[in-house]
């Protein structure tokens, strides 16, 4: 393959997942989970959100503040720069590895990441940006594998230093992933620089740079002081994830091994695919050992050193009982430095790379397609999902019913982000099974239970509260319409608080219901 073809790659990548966040917007105005999420916590900007970690929100927050766009604009530019991102970092590692000619297959290889949960860049957001995250520090630690004697300049060491904390910041679960790839590094020491010496030396050399490392790491310590003192109820919210219904470790280790295979199977796949095509000698070795004079690295043996430590952790946390559920979400971020090290290794014998990149294209193009029109698939096969809710209709309805200072509890989350997207901008929305650090956030003497298919209750909040009026109703049919016809229905109820600290509750709204 041609050098040239490389950024000719990128940019149909980046085309493809710019089209597919104008398509997002146009589809549906409906909201998924974490969707809803972000637009909920965009009402703050709080050191932590609960049991996942923030630098999502602070990302999101901080481009909202410096473009002026809308919650879900940004949300789904960023989504769409992170996809990107993770190719272009993977690609990046391996260009600084001499393989020129593999970087934009690779690229597109591990772009087809997102399509082993088809609708990664419709649900996830977390896990996205911790899946970047653990491939720039992939990128940016390239060097240390075939220079390991050569000190990385202050720069790297402060991206690196960044993007660690990112990547911990993103999801707690990436120290897995950077253990794993810190014995890595230390193989490649092992192996570049026989001599105890010339290691010794060398890690001094690299010591000289932490500093730097530990500046770009900075923003760890803002997040740390708020998980210390949060840190109960985000243990028990983390520890209810991991071991789900309970189980024995049997059950375990099957969602371990499911969890992986759905992170691994497609690009594995479409690996081996190209190989066998390759091994007809259409495309020469890309890495032979005589190509530059260097004899070859172990790049296989390095890939499962890093699946040893990192699975074998997760496997320990199985054994001892702390890790039941296993979500494919959650290997996501672990799966970059493995399918660095994969590519590599495979670069060294004949992969028919050119082809490797049209079949990944082709496969994001058409997920990503599929992600476009899913409200109407949905429609036609007579599923009344979310996507298919008329949010605009409802926030109409609420608008005229509701003051324009309303504090507002909505379940589920889908319907409360919604509201929070497209309701008056007096308007505060919370979702009632939110973090102890978001509800907090709520100071109102009134409050309105907004809920779907279900009459309100009590409000899950600080304090004791009691109905001002009879819950108001409506129907509105689902959008866009199946063969059958759907509806949603919304109830809508006002709640005051009986503690004395509050008004009556005929003087806190100029109008009831």
């Amino acid at each position: 393959m041609r050098p040239a073809h490389v950024p000719r790659a990128w940019i149909v990548l980046a085309l493809l997942y710019a089209a597919w966040a104008i398509g997002r917007a146009w589809s549906t105005p409906a909201l998924e989970f974490d969707e809803a999420e972000q637009v909920l916590h965009q009402q703050w900007w709080l050191a932590g959100y609960g049991p996942q970690p923030p630098l999502f929100e602070w990302v999101l927050w901080g481009l909202r503040q410096a473009t002026g766009m809308s919650v879900l604009a940004a949300l789904w530019l960023l989504k769409a720069v992170a996809l990107w991102g993770v190719g272009v970092a993977v690609a990046w590692f391996v260009a600084q590895q001499g393989t020129r000619a593999a970087a934009g297959a690779v690229a597109a290889w591990t772009l087809t990441l997102p399509l082993l949960l088809w609708d990664a860049p419709r649900t996830l957001t977390h896990s996205l940006l911790a899946t970047v995250c653990v491939a720039a520090v992939v990128g940016l630690s390239a060097p240390l594998l075939h220079r390991p004697a050569q000190p990385l300049s202050r720069r790297r060491w402060f991206g690196l230093g960044l993007f660690v904390g990112a990547a911990l910041l993103s999801k707690y679960n990436t120290a897995l992933a950077l253990a794993g790839w810190l014995a890595v590094l230390l193989a490649a020491l092992v192996h570049g620089l026989p001599a105890v010496a010339a290691r010794w030396q060398a890690v001094q050399q690299h010591a000289r740079g932490l500093p730097w490392a530990v500046v770009g790491m900075a923003p760890v310590g803002v997040h740390a002081a708020w998980l210390i003192d949060a840190w109960p109820e985000i243990q028990a919210t983390l520890g209810a994830k991991m071991q789900g219904e309970g189980g024995h470790w049997g059950q375990g280790f099957v969602a371990l091994a499911v969890a992986w295979l759905a992170n691994l199977a497609l690009p594995l796949a479409l690996l081996g695919a190209a190989g066998w095509l390759g091994s007809a000698g259409r495309v020469a070795p890309t890495d032979a050992p005589d190509a530059a004079g260097r004899p070859v690295r172990p790049w296989l043996r390095w890939a499962l050193l890093y699946a040893a430590v990192v699975a074998g952790a997760m496997a320990a946390l199985v054994l001892v009982g702390a890790l039941h559920q296993v979500k494919e979400r959650w290997v996501l971020p672990l799966t970059p430095p493995l399918l660095a090290l994969t590519v590599m290794a495979a670069a060294q014998w004949r992969v028919d790379w050119v082809r490797l990149q049209r079949w990944s294209v082709a496969l994001i193009a058409m997920a990503l397609c599929l992600l476009v029109i899913r409200p109407w698939v949905l429609a036609w096969l007579d599923r009344p999902a979310n996507s298919r809710w008329p949010v605009r209709d409802a926030t109409t309805w609420l608008g005229d019913l509701l003051p324009p200072n309303a504090t507002v509890v909505a379940d589920p989350i889908q319907l409360a982000g919604a509201l929070a997207a497209y309701g008056p901008e007096g308007w505060t929305v919370v979702y009632p099974h939110s973090a102890t650090a978001v509800l907090r956030q709520v100071q109102a003497c009134t409050v309105w239970s907004v809920t779907a298919h279900h009459p309100p209750a009590a409000p899950p909040l600080p304090h004791v509260w009691a109905p001002v009026a009879a819950p108001k109703t409506v129907t509105l049919p689902m959008r866009p319409a199946g063969r059958t016809p759907a509806v949603l229905t919304l109830y809508a109820q006002p709640w005051q608080r009986t503690d004395a600290a509050c008004p009556a509750a005929g003087t806190v709204y100029d109008r009831t219901p």
